[in-house]
């Protein structure tokens, strides 16, 4: 049998299938799928629930939210823990560099702001997502991805789960083992919208089904050349940049991460 390492690193061949056109998922969720598609970033919302929890998940899925977007970061154990930080200190009750820890500690250290909640194990975490929105898994730690893979496969749904990746290695690893799964790269070498046109098609041939740019980056060029690659644009909308919203909408943009998903939600009605 090959290696997860090897199939993940491609020094052996993948049997990497066409890529999944994020407009054609013919079944019933494709209704949600061919609309712009709100995103609540680190699962936050305007309420006061700590990042990356539960609570806020479900605040987030009350407000409209569409897909979650959850940090995932890798224990001691090798288990995918849905955090931001590499470190302890500012989201919760716990010191030191997460990976030190087995995860059986760190699911027992509370979250600032909702000293009731613990910090998650994503294989806790994913049954009890509500029905109405996506989880959206942005590896921070690289090495996270085998770990996330298997939570998936365990306690997940691949047909209902994006990835969000900075490597296109990673999603070719992907959606090889999970042809269903969706997956949404970040580049890191691209910033001009002409240079992000250029990679589309490599992108797409990765088996991406979507790519992540921050919204100052968006024009109706670079929506319509994504969309022409069946690729969805997701914009990254900070706090500081909400004068821009009217914009993507008119733009047709495929969607957007925010920390206040209502707000993106009452703009596409």
């Amino acid at each position: 049998m090959r290696s997860l390492l090897a199939r993940h690193t491609g020094t052996e061949p993948s049997n990497v299938r066409e890529p999944r056109d994020w407009r054609g998922t013919g079944c019933a969720e494709r209704a949600v799928m061919d609309r712009p598609l709100v995103v609540s970033h680190r699962g936050k919302s305007a309420g006061s629930a700590a990042e990356n929890s539960l609570t806020a998940i479900r605040e987030a899925a009350a407000t409209g939210a569409d897909l979650v977007e959850l940090d995932l970061r890798l224990s001691l154990d090798r288990r995918a823990i849905v955090l931001h930080d590499a470190f302890l200190q500012r989201s919760t009750h716990g010191r030191g560099w997460v990976r030190l820890y087995p995860s059986g500690v760190l699911r027992r250290i509370s979250l600032r702001h909702s000293a009731s909640e613990r910090v998650p194990v994503l294989d806790d975490l994913l049954p009890a997502i509500p029905a109405t929105v996506q989880p959206a898994l942005h590896l921070k730690d690289h090495i996270a991805l085998s770990a996330t893979l298997r939570a998936v496969e365990r306690t997940g749904d691949p047909s209902r789960t994006w990835l969000w990746l900075d490597r296109l290695e990673h999603i070719r690893h992907a959606v090889a083992q999970f042809p269903s799964i969706r997956c949404t790269y970040l580049p890191t070498e691209a910033r001009t919208p002409s240079e992000l046109t250029a990679i589309f098609p490599g992108v797409r041939k990765a088996g991406a089904a979507a790519v992540g740019v921050d919204a100052d980056q968006v024009n109706a060029e670079l929506v319509a050349d994504a969309t022409a690659h069946g690729l969805r644009l997701f914009a990254m909308l900070y706090d500081w940049q909400w004068e821009l919203l009217p914009g993507l909408v008119a733009n047709g943009i495929g969607g957007v991460i925010s920390d206040d998903p209502g707000r993106v939600r009452e703009a596409f009605a």
